[in-house]
């Protein structure tokens, strides 16, 4: 993430410089740094940055996105990442690679359980009465 680019979403967020130091923890003189190039954006800002950006689709448009996912075998957010970095892009008309620590899968939540299948050699409706 290049100092333009941090600027672009912290505007894009309406956000001054110290309510995002006061969302990430940081100081306002630590942004103010960070947006004149005097001090490197660390990767946890970029990460957390990204993470917060709202995103509305229509419900037209996520549908486009997702025959987009399924036409070309991706998972729905690689193709959300593609679709932001070609935002920023354009934005701020720099080039954004994005960093490997930035990373996310389509495995299933931590938390959420798996379908309990029933044990072999046993119907569903043995299993109702047993």
């Amino acid at each position: 993430m290049t100092p333009e680019q941090l600027r672009q979403l912290r505007e894009a967020r309406g956000l001054t410089r110290d309510e995002l130091a006061a969302e990430l923890g940081c100081s306002a003189g630590a942004i103010v740094q960070w947006e004149h190039s005097k001090r490197t954006i660390p990767a946890w800002v970029e990460e957390r940055m990204m993470r917060a950006i709202p995103v509305t689709l229509p419900l037209a448009d996520l549908a486009a996105v997702l025959d987009h996912c399924r036409a070309r075998d991706l998972g729905f957010h690689t193709a959300l990442s593609e679709a932001l970095t070609d935002w920023l892009t354009t934005q701020t008309g720099q080039p954004v690679t994005p960093k490997p620590s930035i990373t996310y899968t389509d495995a299933p939540h931590p938390h959420a359980k798996a379908a309990e299948e029933p044990p072999p050699n046993q119907s569903p409706a043995d299993q109702r009465t047993a």
